[in-house]
């Protein structure tokens, strides 16, 4: 994993400084997850929050309680997940992202998808179990540090669980949305050097090889 991301030359993270806030958090979405006969179990709100410089997205967590929504963390569920046993018991390739908006972007590209809540480093072997049995995951990569730390951790809950594991990243942009918004089809995602299981190192030229030759003796 430290080799893809020195090879794609990732930054450090860094946070913009947007100022102080100039109003109250506004509730943009909220996505709720479903347990297998679609019960609800919890729900994911995205807020904006307005600063001088634009604006700060942040998520919360909630749970059903069976009568009210309680604000605390719920069961690790993966999002859409009656639709992902289907998918599963049918065959279809699944998709792994990394948050509920490219989730809903690659169903309305009529695939299956899911992700778990709260984004990169929440995925856990709970998650992973429900899609055993799988022909063929798609693991999409956010192109940044915490989306490929993400990517491997997915990945590597699912080797030896599913029938095929791909690691793959938007041709364009950071993540599918991005991907698909500049006009790429989902089929275009390019692989993740280091990652994906296809990619091969590439081959040292002469003088590398060399050079490795004289350090070896």
């Amino acid at each position: 994993m430290d080799r893809a991301i020195d090879y794609a030359q990732l930054p450090i993270p860094s946070k913009p400084d947007l100022g102080e806030a100039t109003g109250p958090a506004l509730n943009v979405c909220a996505y709720v997850y479903r347990h297998a006969n679609g019960q609800a179990e919890g729900a994911i709100t995205r807020k904006i929050t307005p600063h001088q410089h634009g604006d700060q997205k942040s998520f919360t967590q909630s749970r059903w309680n069976g009568n009210s929504w309680e604000p605390t963390r719920f069961a690790p569920l993966p999002y859409r997940l009656p639709e992902l046993i289907e998918g599963v018991k049918a065959g279809r390739e699944i998709y792994v992202v990394e948050g509920e908006k490219d989730v809903k972007r690659a169903m309305q590209a009529g695939q299956v998808a899911t992700c778990n809540a709260m984004g990169a480093g929440g995925w856990t072997p709970e998650h992973a179990k429900w899609l055993h049995g799988a022909g063929r995951v798609i693991v999409v990569a956010d192109r940044d540090r915490p989306g490929y730390q993400h990517a491997a951790k997915v990945a590597d809950t699912l080797h030896g669980h599913v029938g095929e594991v791909r690691v793959l990243q938007a041709a364009a942009g950071k993540d599918l949305s991005d991907h698909l918004d500049a006009g790429h089809r989902i089929e275009d995602l390019e692989m993740v050097p280091y990652l994906d299981r296809h990619y091969r190192q590439p081959r040292p030229n002469p003088q590398q090889q060399q050079h490795q030759n004289t350090r070896s003796r």
